[in-house]
């Protein structure tokens, strides 16, 4: 039995040319395509770090010039920190904005 606080069932999708975000409560599929860069898995965990994103899952999948990464994250901050005037996804798509960056870069 889940004793926190309940999040509507209602999936949402943010898309840029490399990076995807689906947002279904606390949850969140974050999908990055990106020429091979060395360190850009760091970066993303070191974003979601920043942004207290829990790592549930990821599937890394390359070729000789571009890596795709698949990532399962959970919201697991405090009730503080997703409170109703800056919800869950808010917080998913800061972090999925600084991660476009670190793609760009």
């Amino acid at each position: 039995m889940f004793s926190g606080p309940e999040f509507p069932s209602i999936f949402k999708t943010w898309t840029s040319p490399n990076v995807i975000l689906n947002v279904c409560g606390r949850d969140a599929h974050i999908n990055v395509c990106s020429m091979k860069k060395p360190g850009l898995l760091t970066a993303v965990c070191f974003v979601m770090e920043k942004h207290k994103l829990e790592l549930v899952s990821a599937h890394v999948s390359s070729d000789r010039n571009r890596s795709m990464y698949m990532i399962h994250a959970r919201g697991n901050g405090g009730s503080e920190q997703f409170s109703q005037a800056f919800p869950v996804e808010e917080i998913y798509k800061q972090a999925a904005a600084e991660i476009m960056l670190w793609v760009n870069s």
